[in-house]
This record gives C-alpha cells, structure tokens and sequence, in this order.
C-alpha cells in the first residue's frame, strides 16, 4: 500500500499569520488576548492559562485594535488558545477581507502591527443580525 497523499488545506479563506493583541468582550468582562491568525472567517486567539480558565463558550465580541468590534462564536478551544468564527454580515465580511488584505500587505512591507492602523482603510459600521459589528476611527498616532 503506498503513502497517503498529503492533506490540502480547505479552508475557505486564507490565514494571514499575524501577532495583534486583542480584547474580548464577555459577559460585561474584558479578557486581553494576542491574535495569532485572521482569515474573513475566523481568528486563532491565544490567551494566558487563567483566561483561558475565564472563557466561556457563549456569545463574545473580539476587539481587534484599528479593525473593529465583532461577533464570534468559538469553534474550538485547546490550552490557552481556540479558534473563534465571525458572525457577521456578507458585507461586514467584504470590509475585513480589504482590512486583512491590509494587514498581508504591510506585513510583505515589514510594517510593525502595533502600527497597522496606520495602513487600514476608513471606519464601516454594518449591522449583523441582532449585534452590531463596528469599526474603529484610525488614527494616525498614539
């Protein structure tokens, strides 16, 4: 019997890797985390073991600092990490492909992410369902 073929990755989205800290909104709670990739369909979130402890597996906003504010529902969670997809309109999702095409670009570029707002497009606000995803005003300075 011979080798099996390699597994391809099917995913819908393509992941760009990227090291962001983050905020999720949980139950009137704030919870930091670090963004380790993006696709328009999801994140994959790290967090500290005690945060890890404090997330739970109902409705949640992820705060992605010169992005925006969106709704996500946790797919899957490990040892201080999961892996969240976005709730979130077609529209909503047309707006963070062009935001993480931005976030590609600048990191081809070398621009650090701390100054990735620098390089993002103007603010969108979308409604999704019941929950409002948002984006923030960019600055060009902190």
């Amino acid at each position: 019997m011979s080798a099996s073929p390699r597994l391809k990755d099917a995913r819908r989205h393509p992941r760009v890797d990227i090291r962001l800290g983050v905020v999720i909104h949980q139950d009137g709670f704030e919870i930091p985390g670090r963004l380790r990739n993006i696709s328009a369909s999801g994140v994959l979130v790290e967090l500290t073991p005690a945060a890890t402890i404090a997330l739970r597996l109902t409705p949640m906003m992820l705060e992605i600092p010169g992005i925006g504010l969106f709704p996500i529902k946790v797919a899957w969670r490990g040892m201080c990490r999961f892996g969240a997809g976005f709730e979130i309109s077609e529209a909503m999702r047309h707006h963070l492909v062009t935001q993480i095409t931005a976030l590609k670009r600048s990191n081809v570029q070398g621009t650090p992410a701390r100054n990735i707002a620098s390089v993002l497009i103007a603010p969108l606000i979308v409604t999704s369902g019941p929950r409002i995803a948002r984006t923030f005003p960019i600055s060009s300075g902190g």
